[in-house]
């Protein structure tokens, strides 16, 4: 049986975290063990206690455009280093099989599992607007160090295209029901 470890950004019921749940049980379905690591305690530890394998809590470094300043990026770059370790720890301890960010705003799970040898993906859910260093720094650490990586819509990956490989962007609609021919 495999092991997945999924990450994501925040502890709410919101936008991205339906997303998750949903990959959840997609994961449960093919018979996958699902080991998840949230940054807090929150609303959705209530809604996955019983379909996962393990939750744990940990500050993944979630980088945020507020953190594009001096102080902040030394912090998130703490930050990052810190739990790049404790990912690959858990890797290891718990043998994971693939690591799967459910955002681009988390990058030590990417590098985590890159050190180890383990593939990854990456879902991008956002179109971060207001810094293009950020979407470029992003978009080449992604670019390198990333397996594969899904976008929620067109319009998402038309904004990524230009910082990343297109060959490992696939674009999977949150939703089963949408129109093929929408723009967005």
């Amino acid at each position: 049986m495999k092991n997945i470890l999924v990450l994501h950004s925040s502890n709410d019921l919101y936008g991205a975290s339906k997303v998750l749940l949903n990959i959840v049980d997609c994961f449960n379905e093919k018979g996958y063990h699902v080991h998840v690591i949230l940054p807090f305690r929150g609303n959705l530890d209530d809604r996955l206690i019983h379909k996962v394998h393990r939750i744990s809590h940990y500050n993944l470094g979630v980088f945020r455009k507020k953190y594009l300043n001096f102080f902040g990026l030394f912090n998130r770059f703490y930050k990052i280093i810190k739990s790049t370790i404790y990912i690959y720890n858990y890797i290891k301890q718990n043998e994971i099989d693939l690591v799967y960010n459910n955002t681009s705003v988390i990058w030590s799970g990417v590098l985590a599992s890159y050190i180890s040898r383990k593939n990854s993906i990456v879902h991008i859910h956002e179109i971060p607007y207001g810094s293009k260093i950020y979407n470029i720094v992003s978009g080449f650490f992604f670019k390198h160090f990333a397996d594969s990586i899904i976008v929620v819509s067109k319009k998402v990956r038309d904004h990524w295209k230009s910082f990343l490989n297109l060959k490992k962007i696939k674009v999977i609609y949150n939703y089963s029901q949408f129109d093929e021919n929408d723009n967005s």
